[in-house]
């Protein structure tokens, strides 16, 4: 029987993609990417905020259309959608023979078994009991690179956030688990290894009792594995000192780190059930510099959070020319119902949210520019991640990576070569000529 799964949202959620792929394949399921050929078909949903369940909900009645013009017996919703909506989804969209939670997606063999059966399946909560980790795990990122998910859940009060409700507290990893998992990727070939968590930085707190990235990460550079190992979701409350000297002392590890702000002004970040005020936030930024010459931070910001005021607006639009990140997001809050701050009032219009997202991002891509700019000229390690265009002559032009960008979200390098042996996850020394805000251009020295 042939499956096809579309994966939506994060880096995490791929991880549990990767997952079912591996659990269906074991179990003599074929996986095909043409939908119109597949007998179950399966999305793996965001819900974590409007925008992302709005294009969850697109993509499911896209495919319910083959279940008349294709081969189609089953669809099935997987994922945080399906946890935060639950029962309510069977009820709304009809085309749907299963609603599966991210408590229950190692079990997709079964489930797909009982839809073809007939059966109308809802499986919900019970997110503690989801696998980090399964040996059939099957990679759905280009060779080169993957993601390695070293925690689950969240312990965090965020009231905009209902991460919580989909994905369940906060629970580490073993510590033995992840580094076998790095071992297997390193014999796979993977070059780059992206840990993610909901907070990276509070790894081992639940489960050692202490935090123990530093000592993850030690491990992790001592395996004769991947020669890059990038950490992104560092949340600003719980990243110590000692991260920071670890990353500054590892070539292995790349000088980049991820922090999700959403905000300077302390009344807002209060509201946000987050803490801290532009001082302290401008000290941090400061303080990880000082650790670590020559990291690039990547930070998020949300716009528009219920009762922001023009001045605390412009204080954060302050706080952005201040801090200078090399790397920027910003998003228009979205009112979650089942989100804590949708209580608050008043609400910020779409359209005054709209338009300071924008000035924060033309703010960024003035910083981001001067910063490229001045890398013009220099020799950089680069990994190229796909080949964009072939010409005569042996000429290619690659698309790749500094170590201060991550895959999918960051910027990329546009490169031009006459090499004619190069693949990606090959690392090269690249000239670089050009600069726009968010990508480079550079030639194959």
């Amino acid at each position: 029987m042939k499956c096809a799964l579309t994966s939506l949202g994060c880096a995490k959620n791929l991880v549990d993609s990767q997952i079912m792929v591996g659990r269906l394949r074991s179990k003599g399921f074929e996986m095909t990417s043409e939908e119109q050929e597949a007998e179950v078909l399966i999305v793996n949903t965001c819900g974590f905020i409007e925008t992302a369940a709005q294009e969850s909900v697109d993509a499911v009645l896209e495919l319910a259309s083959l279940k008349e013009r294709g081969k189609c017996r089953g669809l099935i919703l997987s994922g945080c959608l399906a946890e935060k909506h639950g029962s309510s989804l069977l009820s709304l969209l009809p085309e749907v023979d299963a609603v599966v939670g991210t408590g229950h997606f190692h079990e997709m063999p079964s489930i797909v078994e009982r839809v073809i059966a007939g059966e109308r399946v809802l499986l919900t909560g019970s997110v503690r009991e989801a696998p980090f980790d399964d040996p059939h795990r099957v990679p759905l990122t280009p060779s080169h690179y993957a993601y390695l998910k070293i925690a689950e859940g969240c312990d965090h009060k965020c009231s905009f956030c209902t991460i919580p409700r989909m994905r369940g507290s906060f629970r580490s990893r073993p510590m033995e688990s992840i580094l076998d998992e790095a071992v297997r990727m390193s014999k796979e070939g993977v070059q780059e290894i992206v840990l993610i968590a909901q907070d990276t930085t509070a790894y081992g707190l639940d489960l050692y009792g202490e935090k123990r990235l530093p000592a993850l990460l030690r491990n992790l550079v001592s395996l004769s594995g991947p020669p890059w190992i990038r950490l992104m979701y560092a949340y600003p409350n719980t990243l110590s000192r000692d991260v920071l000297t670890t990353i500054e002392s590892s070539p292995k590890i790349c000088r980049y780190l991820d922090i999700p702000l959403q905000h300077s002004n302390t009344r807002i970040l209060k509201a946000m059930g987050r803490g801290g005020s532009r001082t302290s936030l401008l000290k941090l930024v400061g303080d990880v510099r000082k650790t670590v010459p020559g990291i690039a931070l990547r930070t998020t910001l949300i716009s528009g959070f219920p009762t922001e005021r023009k001045k605390e607006f412009e204080e954060l639009l302050s706080f952005v020319n201040t801090a200078r990140f090399e790397r920027l997001g910003a998003f228009s809050y979205s009112d979650e119902e089942q989100a804590a701050s949708h209580a608050l009032s008043p609400k910020v219009p779409a359209s005054v949210k709209t338009a300071r997202v924008r000035r924060l991002m033309e703010t960024q891509q003035r910083i981001a520019l001067e910063r490229n700019e001045h890398i013009v000229g220099s020799v950089l390690e680069i990994m190229l991640d796909r080949v964009r265009e072939k010409k005569s002559g042996n000429r290619t032009t690659w698309e790749g990576r500094t170590r201060w960008d991550a895959p999918l979200v960051d910027g990329k390098v546009v490169v031009k070569s006459g090499a004619v042996t190069l693949s990606p996850g090959d690392r090269i020394s690249v000239r670089i000529t050009g600069a726009t805000p968010y990508d480079l251009l550079g030639v194959h020295e």
